[in-house]
């Protein structure tokens, strides 16, 4: 195992990043669009979803979220000078997983000016030829 973990590390890391980077880019170009519901596919029903202080499990409840009216307007923008820091790993039963970590900037509306940093980390699990999102922390900040 611990020959298997070296050789993915050191081997595979640029198309685990290669994924995250595609990942990144439609996830966020998705979510910036009227296509937003088209995310719910990314989650089952044991994704876990911290947005802020809440805290929500199962696909239902992710979407509902996300599509909030609240948040129906805001706009993601991963900072294009910061590549997506992404990192293999496994679950406990040896399956690949992918944590991936985003720094951006979010505007509350596309016409607003002003922007607020976030931080998103996502941990993919790779499930047939597509992925589900296991988990994932949205949180905002200020440096």
């Amino acid at each position: 195992m611990e020959e298997k973990l070296c050789q993915l590390l050191f081997q595979e890391i640029p198309q685990f990043q290669l994924i995250a980077n595609q990942f990144v880019q439609w996830y966020y170009e998705t979510h910036n669009s009227e296509n937003r519901p088209a995310l719910q596919g990314l989650y089952n029903q044991n994704s876990f979803l911290t947005y802020q202080n809440d805290q929500l499990v199962g696909s239902e409840n992710i979407i509902k979220k996300i599509l909030d009216e609240q948040l129906s307007q805001m706009v993601k923008i991963p900072q294009p000078n910061i590549q997506p820091i992404a990192q293999p790993s496994f679950d406990s039963s040896g399956a690949q997983l992918l944590l991936i970590t985003v720094f951006g900037e979010l505007k509350l509306t596309p016409e607003e000016e002003n922007t607020i940093p976030f931080v998103e980390i996502f941990l993919l699990q790779p499930i047939e030829n597509s992925f589900v999102i296991k988990n994932q922390i949205f949180t905002t900040h200020s440096f």
